[in-house]
């Protein structure tokens, strides 16, 4: 499943995961607004990217693992890309 862009604004942040058994896709829109676009594994900080809308054009997509989650704030646009849950 693929969300549309989510912002947290004007919320302060939001999260994504971390998902026990599947690797997540998260796509970041770099020229985006102003805003911090984290990683994490339990508490330990992984990386960040930062996203502003004077940037290029570009977007990255991130495959976490699972344990990993997606912390970001301000005006960062970000897609999340979930496994779809079997219907079957």
């Amino acid at each position: 499943m693929v969300e549309g862009w989510l912002t947290p604004h004007p919320h302060p942040a939001l999260v994504r995961g971390p998902d026990e058994q599947y690797i997540t896709a998260v796509v970041i829109k770099i020229n985006s607004g102003e805003g911090t676009v984290d990683v994490i594994l339990g508490n330990k900080y992984v990386c960040s990217y930062k996203t502003r809308p004077d940037a290029e054009a570009q977007a990255i997509m991130l495959f976490l693992k699972p344990k990993y989650y997606c912390w970001w704030t301000d005006h960062a646009n970000v897609k999340y890309i979930r496994r779809a849950e079997r219907t079957t």
